[in-house]
């Protein structure tokens, strides 16, 4: 989903002097200064394979109009997370950065991958809140996703959790999902049986549900909302969107 690598990002965060937080070999995490004492952490996505650029994504509508800080984490063997120590290393740089930055305030993001990143690492960092794009409940094979065969070189499979393991309710967590796509479908009946989540399966959309959300107008309006705490916006946006599933359609994405 790197599309949302947009004009937004080049005209509002372009700007900013942005430095690397961390750089490994699998692992780059970098930092966008802010002037707020709100952190907010967007994961990017895998983006087209795995020797294509993975840019920063959601960085002008994570500062906002009150230039919030912004980590942008990237995940650079696209492995969901479950490289060595990679989960350890974000969680560890996240609660630094916040203490050695007086962070009162931190909510986390993104989509596909990165909505998987930003639900499974919040609980962890004490993030407010999280929004997860067309997340998945889990890559482990037992839950035969069939998508980014290409990537499951780069995955440890004793390191895929669920989400189920990593949200308890600590956190306000939205998940928003297109009704379009069956697999997505399916992570999010998992996602909001199994997970304390306000969740979100939105008709006529598919897996590039943020750029649909971001052309419609709305994407800007629901990142500032998760950051600011107004719960209430998403229903006013997206209940005139949310797909009413049928028997079949249900049954047709269920849990296997």
């Amino acid at each position: 989903m790197s599309v949302i690598q947009d004009q937004q990002n080049r005209t509002r965060a372009g700007h900013v002097a942005k430095g690397p937080l961390r750089v490994d070999s699998d692992l780059l995490l970098t930092h966008y200064p802010g002037q707020t004492d709100t952190l907010v952490v967007t994961f990017n996505s895998a983006g087209h394979g795995l020797w294509t650029d993975q840019p920063d994504e959601f960085i002008g509508m994570a500062r906002g109009a009150d230039g919030h800080h912004v980590i942008a984490v990237s995940d650079l063997r696209r492995s969901w997370y479950s490289a060595p120590g990679l989960q350890e290393r974000v969680v560890e740089d996240i609660r630094d950065f916040a203490d050695a930055n007086g962070i009162a305030r931190i909510a986390m993001l993104g989509s596909s991958m990165g909505g998987y990143g930003a639900l499974s690492f919040a609980e962890r960092v004490g993030a407010q809140a999280a929004m997860g794009i067309v997340p998945q409940f889990s890559m482990h094979p037992r839950f035969n996703e069939p998508r980014w065969s290409e990537l499951r070189p780069g995955m440890v499979e004793k390191r895929l959790g669920t989400l189920g393991s990593y949200l308890t309710g600590q956190t306000r967590a939205f998940c928003l999902t297109g009704a379009k796509d069956r697999h997505d479908r399916r992570h999010y009946n998992m996602i909001t049986r199994r997970c304390p989540v306000q969740g979100y399966l939105l008709k006529d959309c598919g897996h590039d549900l943020a750029l649909q959300l971001k052309t419609m107008g709305h994407l800007p309006r629901l990142v500032a909302a998760m950051i600011a705490g107004e719960d209430e916006v998403f229903d006013t946006i997206l209940s005139p969107l949310v797909q009413r599933e049928t028997a079949a359609s249900a049954a047709e994405s269920g849990e296997d």
